[in-house]
């Protein structure tokens, strides 16, 4: 089975559509840990409304950009000549995806769901609940840790590192 190639106007729009995705997901993981970081509430009202509107922030626009850029790339490695494992920068872009797309639902979601359940009980006094302290830590410690892997891909998409090494060694292989 021969495998379908993209033409360079194929080619461009898929490429634009994963770069928007991704800076969608990449906006709202920054707009997240800056709710996160910067807003102080007043009231107990306050606390929970940001930490629902965090969770919403994840439903509605942070998994469904991440789950389009992973797609997008998908068909990207599929249908271009890059391959998923041909060059050494595709491969860490996978690696990397896969991590956080693996990490954010079994660790991050689970925290922002249980700092939104302890905001609605507790109000303002969460934030003299340990645990709520200590999950916030863990939340927006990961979430920098995020923007930084996600804010490093787009380098590696555009500067491809390793390219001419991955060509040498595939030549090689050839001859």
């Amino acid at each position: 089975m021969k495998k379908p190639v993209f033409s360079a106007t194929g080619k461009q729009w898929l490429k634009s559509i994963h770069l928007v995705l991704s800076v969608i997901w990449l906006g709202g993981a920054i707009c997240i840990n800056v709710l996160r970081l910067i807003w102080t509430p007043s009231t107990a009202t306050d606390l929970y409304v940001v930490d629902h509107t965090i969770v919403l922030l994840d439903h509605w626009v942070i998994i469904p950009a991440s789950l389009g850029a992973l797609l997008t790339g998908f068909f990207e490695s599929w249908l271009t000549t890059w391959g998923f494992f041909k060059y050494r920068w595709v491969l860490l872009k996978w690696i990397v995806t896969a991590a956080i797309i693996l990490y954010a639902p079994f660790f991050q979601a689970q925290w922002a769901k249980s700092l939104e359940q302890i905001s609605r009980v507790e109000g303002l006094s969460a934030l003299q609940n340990p645990i709520y302290l200590h999950y916030r830590f863990l939340y927006v410690f990961s979430g920098i840790g995020m923007i930084i892997a996600l804010s490093i891909l787009p380098f590696i998409s555009v500067l491809k590192p390793w390219t001419r090494n991955d060509k040498l060694r595939l030549n090689s292989k050839a001859a």
